[in-house]
């Protein structure tokens, strides 16, 4: 019983960590065409 509650607060503790994360890549792309878009007028 203590191992099962141990690997549920791991769980838990591992939701947490990647709860935000997702909010992260969403936002990484989007500012990806920028920074392409940047690069093209600058190589035109």
């Amino acid at each position: 019983m203590e191992f099962l509650l141990y690997t549920i607060s791991k769980v838990k503790l591992l939701e947490d960590i990647l709860m935000p994360q997702p909010i992260v890549p969403v936002e990484i792309p989007q500012s990806r065409p920028f920074d392409s878009k940047k690069r093209n007028d600058i190589l035109l």
